[in-house]
């Protein structure tokens, strides 16, 4: 049995120049995420803003990709939307929201974790020689030898975690007048 596609095709760019180029860049670069996008349907529409996957296909908006402004940039979209298939985040992410929690006492959100999946495998596309995307999701902080999960827990404890505020200082320190 085959997934339900989220989104009708308004578009094909499968034999664009653009596309071509951006699958050579990739073969050469991350010949897994080639491999896997090969056997991935593409389809491009414009129901999507820039690009998506359902982890069974890959949603791209052709305005998005046409925009982009080199064919590595394009490259490194189609890295990031199969990176999410290899790594599952999909069915992951789904399976958390299907229980209405992460882990016990740790609530799920979709975005927050959709985000922190981004960063990393933006940063394993970088790192694989991409050119990134400007407007991409990145962190100075979190990287491709991170794993997502690991990574919500650490950053939802992070919120929960009151600032720390400077303590006053006591009488006799500090600058005389």
């Amino acid at each position: 049995m085959r997934a339900k596609k989220l989104f009708t095709p308004t578009d094909d760019l499968a034999n664009s120049r653009r596309f071509i180029a951006s699958l050579i860049i990739l073969q050469t670069k991350a010949e897994v995420y080639y491999s896997t996008l090969l056997a991935t349907e593409v389809i491009w529409t414009d129901l999507v803003g820039t690009a998506a996957t359902d982890g069974v296909y890959v949603y791209i908006s052709p305005d998005f990709f046409r925009s982009l402004g080199s064919d590595s940039q394009r490259a490194f979209l189609l890295f990031h939307e199969v990176g999410h298939i290899i790594l599952r985040h999909p069915q992951r992410g789904k399976v958390y929201q299907d229980r209405g929690f992460f882990r016990p006492n740790i609530p799920f959100d979709h975005a927050t974790y959709n985000r922190i999946a981004d960063w990393i495998i933006n940063s394993d596309g970088i790192a694989a020689g991409l050119e990134p995307i400007p407007q991409g999701c990145y962190s100075d902080k979190y990287g491709r030898d991170d794993i997502v999960d690991s990574v919500y827990a650490e950053v939802y404890q992070q919120q929960d975690d009151p600032e720390d505020e400077p303590e006053d200082e006591p009488e006799g320190e500090g600058d005389d007048d």
